[in-house]
């Protein structure tokens, strides 16, 4: 039995809403909370949440918390999980420093291991430079896949919570997720030699399939 890997987007934003991207790391609207809200009821009926990735930008870690209120283990922060960014660079794509994200989020919830102080350097030459998207999306599906291993053979659900457009990177597709979806992925059974860790999406009949 694959693991089950659901890719979330984050729920609606100040930039989002306002379609203006000189926010900088911007928060979750009122209609973000009430998004996460109705997201976390779809979570419920799935059941127990194993392990939740997070990208370390604010409207990720708020839906995160809204999503999963009763989520027990700690939310772990991959930077590379973080928006794509473009060309110009807007300020909304552009993450805080971790001890900004300490003062405001604490590390009850969250698990900072992963960060590092220059985590927000989109800039030329940076792993998190927007051209090098393609790449950071390999480097982090092969983390998760070797995150998720002691959970293969089990009826495990994983969860990334990421953004938009970083997830056509992560799924290698043309794939637009509206605000607060989530859907369901699985590694494919590939070689140990395999270096590009792909995600399958898991169609309607696999899901019944497996039950």
């Amino acid at each position: 039995m694959p693991v089950t890997i659901y890719l979330v987007r984050h729920a609606e934003s100040i930039a989002n809403a306002t379609r203006d991207v000189s926010y900088h790391d911007p928060e979750l609207t009122a209609l973000g909370y009430q998004q996460s809200k109705g997201l976390r009821a779809e979570f419920t009926e799935i059941g127990h949440i194993d392990m939740v990735f997070v990208s370390p930008m604010k409207r990720a870690m708020q839906t995160a918390l809204w999503v999963f209120p009763g989520y027990t283990n700690r939310f772990i922060l991959l930077p590379g999980l973080q928006e794509h960014g473009g060309t110009p660079l807007a300020p909304c794509d552009i993450g805080s420093r971790p001890e900004a994200l300490l003062r405001q989020f604490g590390n009850t919830r969250f698990d900072y291991s992963h960060m590092t102080e220059n985590w927000s350097d989109k800039g030329p030459g940076s792993f998190y430079a927007p051209s090098n998207a393609n790449e950071r999306a390999r480097s982090v599906r092969q983390f998760i896949r070797e995150a998720v291993k002691p959970f293969e053979g089990k009826d495990a659900n994983i969860v990334v919570v990421t953004h938009s457009r970083f997830i056509q990177f992560l799924t290698e597709s043309d794939v637009i997720y509206g605000n607060a979806e989530g859907r369901p992925y699985k590694f494919g059974p590939v070689p140990e030699t395999d270096t590009q860790a792909k995600l399958v999406e898991i169609s309607a009949d696999d899901k019944s399939n497996s039950k």
